[in-house]
This record gives C-alpha cells, sequence and structure tokens, in this order.
C-alpha cells in the first residue's frame, strides 16, 4: 500500500503478505485443539468412572492407573497444542508489517508477487520523528553545551530544541 517518497504514520500498514498458508496451519491447529478437548472430555468420563468401579473392585489398580496417565498425556497435548496455536496466530499477525515510527519510504525491494522470507528486506524507511543530528564540535566549547538550556536547531527557517541523548569524548 505505500511506494517510495509515501510518508507514513506509525502503525500504518506497510507491506500486506500473503496469508493463506498462515490462515490453513491455523485452522489446523485450532481443529487439532478442539479435537484434543473432546478426548480430554471423554477421558475425564473414562476416568470417573474406573474410579466408580475400583470401589466395587471391579477393575485393577492398574487400569485405574492407566486411565489416568491417558488423561495427564492428552492436557500435556492440549497444552502442546496451545501453544501451537499462539505460534501460528503470531505468524499470521506478522503478514500485515506496519510501520514502527513515523518515517518516510526512501527504498522499495519487494514488488507484489515477489518471495519473501523471513529476514527478507522488503523496504527501507527512514523515521521522521525523533530525528538525530551528528555535529562535530570544537572540544573548547564542547564542555559548555551540558549546562546550556536554550539550545535549538535551526534549518530551513524552523527552529528545534535539542536534547542531548549523548556527548562523545572522541578528539580526532
Amino acid at each position: 500500500p505505500v511506494d517510495v517518497g509515501d510518508t507514513v504514520r506509525k502503525g500504518k500498514t506497510l507491506v500486506i503478505l500473503d496469508s493463506d498458508n498462515n490462515r490453513l496451519m491455523l485452522a489446523q491447529s485450532e481443529a487439532r485443539l478442539a479435537a484434543l478437548k473432546a478426548q480430554i472430555a471423554q477421558a475425564k468420563y473414562r476416568l470417573d468412572k474406573a474410579q466408580e468401579l475400583l470401589e466395587k473392585d471391579f477393575i485393577s489398580d492398574d487400569e485405574l492407573l492407566a486411565r489416568e496417565t491417558d488423561l495427564a498425556v492428552l492436557e500435556a497435548n492440549h497444552q502442546e497444542q496451545k501453544v501451537l496455536v499462539s505460534i501460528q496466530e503470531l505468524a499470521l499477525s506478522r503478514t500485515n508489517i506496519k510501520a514502527p515510527f513515523d518515517a518516510t519510504v526512501v527504498d522499495r525491494q519487494a514488488q507484489i508477487g515477489s518471495y519473501a522470507m523471513p529476514g527478507t528486506a522488503l523496504m527501507t524507511i527512514v523515521q521522521t520523528d525523533e530525528r538525530e543530528i551528528d555535529v562535530e564540535i570544537d572540544p573548547r566549547y564542547a564542555v559548555q553545551l551540558p549546562t546550556i538550556s536554550d539550545l535549538f536547531f535551526i534549518s530551513q527557517g524552523r527552529k528545534w530544541p535539542v536534547k542531548f541523548s549523548r556527548l562523545s569524548n572522541v578528539i580526532e
């Protein structure tokens, strides 16, 4: 939705990746989660029945242990599947890439139909808020800078207050 030269606000969509595979994988993970919920319900019912039968000496302790183990395994699989669903949701959310800050698009490497993998550069943006200026100052005057309370950068008729984020003591 954006091209070179466009100015974008933080949160605006920059790139929309094909999400079909991610949607299908999420649906598959959610279906598996639902199946495990049903199996857990059945295992709980069978365990309850086994406990009743044990009280009447109709089944062995070993059979009761087997049903408890079945339930524990299904509950562990359920937890694992919940994690897989979360992973798929995260992967799906990453198919809509948004601007992390106000910026200008300065280069676009990808085009519609291009193949992208994680780590593939799709575009280059330059931050337009919280700009930084790198300035070399005569060391005789640099020591006074942190004590100045009313310092501004003026360019093309605009005036910006200066905040010091870092002073380097590098002298060449």
